[in-house]
């Protein structure tokens, strides 16, 4: 290979990298363009507060059903 080949080798591999960079950074100029790190987070974040929500509905489910199955005790004693 010659010089030349090697230069438009380099170059070529260089936009394949910029272009892996920018989907994984995305692009700072304009915010409805995230790339995947922004999205990644974003979806872990969801996921946290989702996991939270159901943690709270199902403490107060076993609130409710403790509390049912505590009257019917009280009311057979």
């Amino acid at each position: 290979m010659d010089l030349q080949s090697l230069s438009n080798a380099m170059e070529y591999m260089k936009g394949k990298v910029d272009m892996i960079v920018a989907a994984l950074i995305g692009d700072p100029t304009d915010e409805s363009k995230p790339g995947l790190l922004i999205r990644l987070d974003r979806t872990e974040r969801s996921i946290a507060s989702l996991e939270r929500k159901l943690t709270l509905v199902g403490g107060a489910l076993v609130t409710v059903i403790a509390t049912i199955i505590a009257a019917f005790v009280i009311k057979l004693i």
